[in-house]
């Protein structure tokens, strides 16, 4: 079937494959948190967690970069860390995220998390729990001193420092992230993988650095860097369409990705799912193709429920606002503040929100769309958060309307 196909089509079929089938695997690094959460995405599984395992917390809105892709750009007040939570309050939410709910899963990001100078108080914290953490940075402000304090804080079996970069030369890294810093990123990854942590590097596919991704897998590889990721460039300033790739060209380059990774047989892990579902239902030449990648069996047992969670996960900000998840910010999603309320007052109140009702199948207003059952109408909040309804079609669905 494959030598009947386009090298368009072909390359979308490479990608569907990894992200339906697992084939080749899009990140074979499998932990107890994976695996938790491939069960609870199951649509046959009905019950919901007592208390989140799984948190991303922004530590601070300040970055010491300004890249020129970052999303961030398009928030009210970018950058701005008038309103972040004290040492003291952030001290205080940690201990609470350990003792009560005893999570199991942290992701720090910020901003640039290395900004918080209490930033190895807080991972001790965490790490008294054996709380896995998953630290995002772009490693510019990481020096000797942390390398040796996080060597001994961090398990590499379970934690992960994820570092971006965006190019194989310093040229094309610096014009993206807006300072000479590629040397000092490279030299502390280096001595990352040197002190034995487990160093991960993402990517963010633009034009400035579309012709360097596979040498940079290479590289990484070389280095001993355990994961790479690619991400796909969110457009949300006038700014960003000047470099942002074409569908084709993203699925031409994960396509390239996991051929080069298969021919060379590399031991580095990857995780290329860089499309949502309904960026995928919305590409044309995309779904032409889902008929092969569709649950037969779904159509005849539909699931009862169609939630995007089952209460595992929250998203808190920088200024101690608590969502479900970071991609659902607004008046409409907020769960509580915690500089008003701790997190055991905040979570006594999620029973009654809407994003914490069970979405019920019957309900659905796409429940007669033969794709439902691979995009369950989308993610949740934000159909939530632009009409007010958990059951309606998904505004960003490009088929239904």
């Amino acid at each position: 079937m494959m030598s009947n196909l386009s090298k368009k089509e072909q390359n979308r079929k490479t990608y569907l494959d990894m992200y339906f089938k697992g084939i080749p695997p899009s990140d074979d690094f499998v932990t107890v948190f994976n695996l938790m959460h491939e069960v609870l995405n199951r649509g046959d599984i009905h019950f919901v967690c007592d208390y989140p395992f799984s948190v991303v917390w922004e530590l601070t809105s300040a970055c010491n970069l300004r890249c020129r892709h970052c999303y961030i750009q398009s928030r009210e007040n970018a950058y701005c860390s008038e309103n972040d939570l004290s040492d003291g309050e952030m001290m205080e939410l940690a201990r609470q995220l350990v003792d009560y709910f005893e999570v199991n899963h942290v992701t720090l990001t910020g901003g640039e998390p290395f900004l918080r100078k209490n930033i190895l108080d807080i991972l001790n914290v965490l790490k008294e729990s054996n709380t896995a953490v998953y630290i995002q940075t772009n490693a510019t402000l990481i020096n000797d001193n942390i390398i040796e304090c996080l060597a001994k804080l961090l398990n590499p079996n379970i934690d992960v420092i994820q570092v971006s970069l965006d190019g194989l030369i310093s040229d094309s890294h610096n014009k993206i992230r807006g300072k000479d810093i590629y040397n000092k990123v490279v030299e502390n990854i280096k001595k990352m993988i040197e002190a034995g942590l487990f160093v991960s590097v993402n990517c963010t596919m633009t034009k400035l650095n579309y012709d360097e991704i596979e040498n940079l897998l290479l590289v990484c590889n070389d280095m001993g860097v355990k994961r790479f990721t690619v991400t796909k460039m969110k457009v949300t300033i006038p700014e960003h369409e000047e470099f942002v790739l074409t569908n084709d060209e993203n699925f031409e380059m994960i396509s390239r990705l996991i051929n080069l990774k298969m021919s060379k047989n590399l031991p580095i892990h990857m995780n290329l799912t860089c499309f949502s579902i309904m960026e995928l239902l919305n590409d044309n030449a995309v779904r032409t193709m889902l008929d092969d990648y569709i649950d037969k069996d779904a159509k005849l047992n539909p699931p009862i429920y169609m939630n995007c969670h089952h209460r595992e996960k929250i998203a808190i900000k920088p200024d101690g606002k608590v969502y479900l998840c970071p991609d659902v910010v607004s008046q409409k999603a907020l769960l509580g503040d915690f500089k008003k309320n701790s997190l055991e007052e905040i979570w006594a109140t999620v029973d009654s929100h809407p994003l914490y009702q069970f979405r019920e199948f019957s309900k659905m207003e796409c429940k007669n769309c033969k794709f439902v059952f691979l995009c369950k109408s989308g993610c949740m909040g934000e159909n939530f958060v632009k009409t007010e309804n958990i059951y309606s079609k998904s505004p960003d669905c490009k088929f239904c309307f």
